[in-house]
């Protein structure tokens, strides 16, 4: 990761960098809740980018700030979510784990669940 990129988003935490276009996938309410989900277990955190890298598949690539996350917590690959208020992201691949200024940051690529009133299903 640029460390330019890294510094600039972490000079300004709270507007969150994203395209109109992912902005509009992603919309709902002004402030939606954001949960990192680790065997079942929820983490608050704080979702700092997205891009969405296949757009037929889902796939996402996220940078999530998690405050009260730890290494040790990943090491045994768990379940993994993230939820940002009614969407929800499974199937975590190329996981990254770092810390910035004494903040944990969690980078991940994880697929859009589609729920479809039935159950859900990947798409």
């Amino acid at each position: 990761m640029n460390e330019a990129e890294v510094e600039r988003v972490l000079s300004n935490p709270d507007n969150l960098i994203m395209s109109e276009e992912l902005s509009t996938i992603l919309s709902g309410d002004e402030s939606p809740t954001q949960s990192l989900v680790l065997d079942g277990d929820a983490l608050a955190c704080v979702l700092v980018r997205g891009e969405l890298l296949d757009y037929a598949c889902r796939a996402w690539k996220f940078l999530l700030q998690v405050p009260m996350i730890e290494f040790d917590r990943l090491l045994d690959l768990p379940s993994i979510e993230f939820m940002h208020g009614d969407k929800k992201f499974s199937n975590a691949d190329d996981i990254t784990f770092f810390i910035e200024d004494g903040m944990s940051f969690l980078s991940l690529q994880l697929n859009q669940i589609i729920i479809d009133g039935g159950g859900s299903s990947d798409e």
